[in-house]
């Protein structure tokens, strides 16, 4: 059978409650979007089928892959952050933040950063 292919786009974050946070630097969920991640983990209905899970290297799309996708974690499955998906636009909240960081925040938690390099998050042409 082909594989089936589930998009799921980030819960709400700082940046999403005002243009005025657009400043924010790779911001983190809101509480309320916290709360859609555990909705949808509650509601989706396709967990037992989901084989890979791929994030871009953003703060905000890790934290919602690791909570609306919390039982394929309890099964085992890492969150493989992926730097070609993350947002192209170079505003502060749509640049990520430098590797070394991401590594630390995420150290103990199921999260594959192999695939991004130093300098991942620079927005250059």
């Amino acid at each position: 059978m082909s594989p089936v292919i589930h998009c799921v786009r980030h819960a709400q974050g700082i940046h999403n409650l005002s243009t005025s946070n657009h400043h924010v630097l790779d911001p983190l969920l809101t509480t309320y979007g916290e709360q859609q991640c555990f909705n949808f983990a509650t509601e989706f209905p396709h967990h037992k089928g989901i084989e890979l899970v791929v994030a871009s290297p953003l703060r905000r799309t890790i934290h919602t892959a690791l909570l609306a996708f919390a039982p394929e974690i309890e099964r085992g499955l890492k969150i493989l952050a992926l730097p070609d998906i993350q947002e192209t636009s170079s505003l502060p909240c749509d640049s990520g933040s430098e590797l070394a960081q991401l590594r630390e925040e995420f150290k103990h938690m199921p999260v594959d950063l192999s695939l991004v390099e130093d300098g991942w998050q620079l927005k250059v042409s």
